[in-house]
């Protein structure tokens, strides 16, 4: 009874703090296919996309996104649920098992992502269910904990591929409780319906053809077809496993992804933690070596996965995708964890039984450790709340969705290509119904000819050839083909006929179209940047939401690109008003520094330019040619006989010339 009131407390605070607005990464995409019965991009998440179609409805109150975290919440408090019985069947006590099971929720990735629309909770929770029984199987010999296994291994393939991870545990896990002789003693008719068990759970792969064939807006690989069915769950635009399809092997790379999952590890799981997980494993050697060569063996396949996909860490977005994929792992640490716990327990009472018979003072040790813990969690639950409380009116990504679509004038063509834009802006087009006017394509899926058919549906005036393909001219002619109404890109493409124009890219045909446009594309660009757009400013909590940092990036990017425009049509004091803005306000990166020291430099402002050369190193710039091209022009203008500048006029020859 007192469990179950503890366990809605927890679900409780989860859901007082849910997102009521679109989040970052894939959420916005699925608060989208919540609403439109949707494909989410490979995979296609099959079984969440169902569930989260059907709960988007049933659920008659809220916002959509809160509604899909109602899923993310159910699952992680389920979770924690599981590992505290999974961690009573291991012997561990239970203030020590509800204290670590207590902790799993609160760890900052694990928390975020049960709170917003996303597969990550419910893949755990279906991993630590199938463990619990797979650990529970051989004891009990009761056959339908059989079929529950089948059924739950369909259903996560139908779910997230990731939890391939552990199987090979599971194997391990189930050959030392004599899951085999179970098996051998199974009738033909057992057999069978352990079979329609597991195809039970393969069910949910029948909703992606089925909702290519009513003709979604969302259907990355035409998954009405077998080729497209195929490609789709296989991943393979991405490269099945892989982070990204341009990932390429990268040994240096691919080392510091690993070290990078123990720099989070130590970050998540403070110095106790980290403590408490290494007394863990040497605990767990002593009383279960059968349950920690489990743990072992999917620890492994987790660093083996983080290496094989080679994340770029470069970025605040590659960073935010990569930090979701610890949340798995941390279910295997937890318990390791909670055996560290323990472990300490069992040893204080030892050391203080040696030292004194009172019982009173035993039972005051043991209190100690349980205390110790219990302050541990509350310092983790509450350093993570100070950026978790954030999220549930968070409406940076809404807004930027709506300043993207609203970037563009009536009817133009609008292309948004990276995720974190994409996503929200989608939701803000198909779901919100925000300026129809415009035509809104997907270039990662432009060549696609089920794609290009849905296109021409739902915007007959598009021109399409069958000759588009991935050369530049070809590129080059669909956008001379359709430039009427203009065209507005988030990258350039093809050609370097694009200006800023705020968040996009305007394209022009040419140097004359250019030239003829270039007071209003002033004035759009600064009608836009003064009055449309407000550049989100984020303290130390917000920085953590890695999404969100992204975001901020992509404003000061498109602003410094504004800057750009001002310098190179002259407008060098308006120029220099936007990144005086940006590097005293949100960033002071080499980049921003340097394209300030320019322009300065330009207005022969020596005295302030010469300010931001407090860390000038030839070796930082020597193998940029932009930067030693910033510098040699600073040394020309304001310090012409510096012996630095014959180094970086050799410099410069060398690397124009390579």
């Amino acid at each position: 009874m007192y469990l179950t009131i503890y366990y809605f407390a927890l679900f409780v605070l989860l859901v007082s703090q849910s997102a009521k607005h679109i989040f970052g990464g894939d959420s916005s995409e699925f608060s989208l296919i919540s609403k439109i019965w949707g494909i989410p991009h490979p995979p296609g998440y099959p079984a969440y996309s169902f569930l989260s179609n059907i709960i988007a409805r049933v659920v008659p109150f809220y916002t959509t996104t809160w509604r899909l975290s109602l899923i993310s919440s159910v699952a992680t408090v389920l979770t924690s649920y599981f590992i505290y019985r999974l961690l009573k069947e291991l012997k561990i006590s239970l203030p020590i098992a509800l204290i670590s099971a207590t902790l799993y929720i609160f760890l900052f990735p694990v928390w975020t992502y049960s709170i917003v629309p996303e597969v990550f909770a419910l893949n755990n929770f279906l991993i630590i269910l199938t463990t619990y029984l797979v650990f529970n199987i051989g004891t009990t010999k009761n056959i339908y904990l059989l079929y529950l296994i089948s059924f739950l291994i369909g259903l996560q393939i139908s779910h997230h591929h990731i939890f391939v991870l552990f199987i090979p545990g599971w194997i391990y896990l189930s050959s030392k409780n004599k899951l085999s002789k179970i098996l051998k003693t199974l009738s033909k008719k057992q057999i069978l319906v352990l079979i329609i068990a597991f195809f039970a759970g393969l069910l949910f792969y029948l909703y992606p053809p089925v909702v290519s064939s009513l003709g979604t807006v969302s259907d990355w690989e035409n998954a009405k077809t077998f080729e497209g069915f195929f490609r789709l769950i296989t991943r393979t635009m991405y490269g099945s496993f892989k982070a990204y399809s341009t990932s390429s092997p990268d040994i240096l790379n691919q080392l510091f992804n690993i070290f990078s999952f123990f720099v989070f590890v130590f970050q998540d799981f403070r110095i106790l933690g980290v403590i408490f997980i290494l007394f863990g494993v040497y605990f767990l050697k002593k009383t279960n070596t059968v349950f920690l060569k489990f743990i072992t063996i999917s620890l492994l396949l987790h660093l083996l996965f983080f290496f094989y996909t080679n994340f770029f860490l470069t970025y605040s977005f590659t960073i935010g995708m990569f930090e979701r994929f610890f949340i798995s792992s941390y279910l295997l640490l937890i318990f390791l964890l909670s055996f560290g716990i323990e472990g300490a327990f069992t040893h204080i009472k030892k050391i203080i039984k040696n030292l004194s018979t009172k019982k009173q003072i035993i039972k005051i040790g043991g209190y100690f450790i349980y205390c110790i813990a219990i302050i541990y969690v509350c310092i983790v639950a509450l350093q993570n709340y100070r950026t978790i409380k954030y999220i549930k009116d968070l409406t940076v990504f809404e807004t930027y969705g709506k300043n993207l679509l609203n970037t563009a004038p009536q009817n133009a063509l609008i292309q948004i290509g990276r995720d974190n834009s994409y996503f929200p802006a989608a939701y803000m087009y198909f779901a919100e119904k925000l300026r129809p006017d415009i035509k809104f394509i997907f270039l990662t899926i432009l060549l696609k000819p089920h794609y290009q058919e849905q296109l021409k549906k739902q915007y007959p005036s598009l021109v399409l050839t069958n000759k588009l393909n991935k050369s530049p001219s070809s590129m080059i002619d669909f956008l001379n083909q359709n430039n009427q109404y203009g065209i507005f890109f988030e990258t350039q493409v093809a050609t370097d006929s694009w200006r800023p124009y705020g968040l996009l890219w305007k394209y022009y045909k040419n140097s004359e179209e250019m030239k003829k446009d270039e007071k209003n594309l002033l004035a759009q660009n600064k009608r836009l940047w003064n009055t449309v757009y407000t550049i989100p400013k984020l303290n130390k909590e917000l920085k953590n939401i890695l999404h969100l940092e992204d975001v901020q990036e992509q404003y000061i990017t498109a602003y410094l690109n504004y800057s750009r425009l001002l310098t190179a049509t002259n407008n060098i004091e308006e120029a220099e008003k936007v990144v005086r803005s940006i590097y005293y306000d949100y960033k002071n990166d080499m980049l921003t520094k340097t394209i300030f020291m320019n322009i300065l430099v330009i207005q022969k402002k020596c005295s302030e330019a010469k300010t931001l050369l407090y860390d000038f190193s030839i070796k930082k710039v020597s193998t940029s040619i932009d930067l030693i091209d910033a510098y040699k022009n600073y040394f020309s203008v304001c310090d012409n006989k510096s012996p630095l500048l014959k180094t970086l006029e050799k410099q410069y020859v060398l690397l124009k010339k390579n």
